[in-house]
């Protein structure tokens, strides 16, 4: 697993021109630096290599993007900050371990930002276990890690997942259709459901909640399937839902280049029913590969780069970095993660005592271009909005999207919104 430096040097000279007061304004917390200026070493295991590469590419270039402007900024005194970037690969719980060792024992981390670990746990006591742990900063939104810190939160002291759980997405398909039906946007053909998951534990519990919620609505699920990543062949499914004609298809595969795969046979010979696919629309490649066939699929995130004045400053600065915009998750949860960070560090008078560190991000609201972090103190897992916080300053909007024209359209929830839902073409 190779290990990728990120010079400083190469940072300062690829910021943005201008990138200051106008660039970062909207984040109040640059004026309450420390004092000394001391190093930062962040170290992020995230998938240079393999299936989730494209991911890979948003998770580093957030952080890249981060760290150059903070030392633009001359956030946390002016500080040399270093970001290290280690190859995880296929992330298997036996690889995540080795490179998160590596991060503790050999790389010194001050701390650990990743966009997410899908074999993520085994780390956890790794951390725990260490003399001086660093603050560890992920978006699993995995509810058995937060599971894990809940019933041991003195232990795990140091471990933030910082957007909310998966079992929100479950619930929220279904509020989802509750809301179209209410609002005569959309009248099902059927009481059937299809659910299709792969081998991910994220996407099972995701595909659980709703199945379970869906049955105690009187619906019947028709295609019930688990199928290992990657897929190369969705025919047999795709037969089974044409056999079925259910009126809602829910399929939680979260690997974009399956979904987009998924997509397009689909609409090779649609069904008359809604479309509900989990997070992989969100990453660039899922539209590069589905084309036209992605139009009016759903989704939805828990944590997505926001259609506002600080979200699309972001993206705007992102595009003139890396000559493409970024996906609607890892890119800005990434930047975010890195930011909060550093505000925590400030706060604390620098990275010497981690623990302070730690207790500063739990008891920091932090508003970044995905909204506003904070903890709940029983798991350290970002609280949502609308579906916890009733205010949108107080959590990380819970985003509805559907794809329109090949255009990402913000359905809910308010005040965020960009469009209103649309009867995919195949069911006018």
């Amino acid at each position: 697993m190779g290990i990728v430096r990120v010079d400083r040097r190469k940072l300062i000279r690829a910021s943005a021109a201008g990138i200051g007061a106008s660039a970062l304004g909207f984040q109040p917390f640059y004026i309450n630096r420390i004092k000394a200026a001391e190093k930062i070493r962040i170290v992020s295991p995230i998938p240079v290599t393999g299936p989730l590469a494209a991911d890979g590419q948003e998770m580093q270039r957030g952080l890249e993007m981060a760290v150059a402007e903070a030392m633009e900024a001359g956030m946390a005194g002016g500080a040399e900050i270093e970001l290290v970037i280690v190859d995880s690969e296929t992330m298997t719980p036996e690889i995540v371990t080795t490179t998160f060792s590596r991060a503790i024992d050999e790389e010194n981390a001050d701390a650990i930002i990743i966009g997410y670990a899908t074999g993520t746990g085994p780390e956890y006591d790794l951390l725990a276990d260490a003399d001086n742990p660093p603050p560890y900063i992920h978006f699993n939104t995995f509810e058995a890690t937060a599971k894990i810190v809940r019933e041991d939160p003195e232990r795990y002291y140091m471990v933030f997942q910082a957007d909310p759980s998966e079992t929100w997405y479950g619930s929220g398909i279904l509020t989802l259709m509750e809301n179209l039906q209410k609002a005569g946007s959309w009248t099902p053909s059927s009481q059937k459901a299809a659910v299709i998951t792969s081998d991910n534990l994220y996407a099972q519990s995701i595909a659980g909640a709703f199945k379970t919620g869906v049955e105690a609505l009187g619906w019947e699920v028709v295609v019930d399937e688990k199928i290992p990543t990657p897929v190369s062949d969705w025919s047999a499914t795709l037969a089974k839902i044409r056999d079925t004609q259910p009126a809602m298809i829910v399929n939680t595969n979260f690997n974009p280049a399956d979904l987009a795969t998924f997509t397009k046979g689909f609409a090779e010979a649609p069904s008359p029913a809604l479309v509900y696919e989990q997070y992989g629309p969100s990453v660039p490649e899922f539209l590069e590969l589905a084309g036209d066939a992605a139009n009016g699929v759903i989704w939805s995130t828990v944590i997505g780069l926001l259609p506002d004045e600080g979200g699309n400053d972001f993206k705007k600065r992102y595009t003139d970095r890396f000559g493409e915009p970024p996906g609607l998750s890892n890119a800005g949860s990434c930047y975010d993660g890195v930011m909060l960070y550093l505000k925590a560090v400030e706060a604390a008078g620098g990275t010497s005592d981690r623990k302070a560190v730690c207790k500063a991000v739990l008891e920091s609201t932090h508003r970044g271009v995905c909204g506003a972090y904070r903890f709940d103190p029983a798991d350290q897992t970002a609280i949502p909005y609308p579906d916890v916080a009733k205010e949108p300053e107080e959590g990380l909007p819970h985003l509805y999207f559907q794809i329109q024209d090949g255009q990402q359209v913000l359905m809910a929830p308010d005040p965020f919104t960009t469009g209103e839902f649309q009867l995919p073409g195949w069911l006018k």
